[in-house]
């Protein structure tokens, strides 16, 4: 269909505009994981809660709620977030040329570096510094994939 604004038609589709929901829906959930992540950097994991989120992206807490449920479906989104993390760097050292013991010294100094070069999503993967978050659809998902790389 067309629309016109001040004087000009634009050619719309519907797609088009479902899609460009989608990418605001996308952008605002990545907004939201991104401050999160940030708060926990600079602050720690307890400094981060969803109404400190909402002011920092400048939307109302019911917003946030929309996206993530509560505080711990969000840590469990970053939970997953740094496995797949993990799991492209484990990939990217994959190199089959090498002998056994060389591939796992290369996986652990892989390993290593991660934990502490994105120490806030290795504290949130494992539970550190008392964040807690529900793991089991974890193993499954993500932990699998990290276990077939290896």
């Amino acid at each position: 269909y067309q629309r016109r604004v001040h004087g000009l038609t634009f050619q719309e589709n519907a797609m088009s505009i479902q899609e460009r929901k989608e990418r605001h829906k996308e952008q605002v959930r990545a907004a939201i994981i991104n401050t999160a992540r940030n708060i926990a950097i600079n602050e720690g994991w307890q400094a981060v809660s969803m109404r400190k989120i909402a002011e920092v992206i400048e939307y109302s807490a019911p917003v946030i709620y929309d996206y993530f449920e509560n505080k711990d479906k969000l840590l469990f989104e970053m939970s997953l977030e740094g496995f797949r993390a993990l799991v492209q760097k484990l990939e990217q050292s994959l190199d089959f040329s090498l002998l056994p013991k060389d591939l796992l010294f290369q996986f652990s100094i892989v390993y290593w570096d991660f934990a502490f070069e994105s120490q806030e999503l290795y504290e949130v993967m494992f539970s550190l510094k008392g964040i807690t978050c529900s793991k089991s659809k974890i193993i499954p998902m993500e932990v699998e994939k990290l276990n077939s790389v290896m």
